[in-house]
């Protein structure tokens, strides 16, 4: 049976990266974990952001200040 990809356009699909909270467990703010030289939430929005129309990162108001250009916080 052939696969139904008319079904969701990529333009309808959103994704949210959290990086709010206060990281307790981890025991570092998740919104400055790097992996390979560079933030992790970057390196995940890259490989979202061809599969969805829009890319949101979750902060908390402690991390307003960072840059999460191009993506909007929320």
């Amino acid at each position: 049976m052939p696969k139904d990809s008319g079904r969701f356009s990529k333009n309808a699909l959103m994704a949210a990266i959290l990086c709010g909270g206060t990281s307790t467990r981890m025991g570092a703010d998740k919104a400055l974990l790097v992996h390979a030289g560079q933030p992790l939430w970057q390196q995940v929005a890259e490989r979202l952001a061809p599969q969805v129309g829009r890319v949101v990162i979750s902060t908390s108001a402690a991390q307003s200040s960072l840059n999460f250009a191009p993506h909007s916080c929320v």
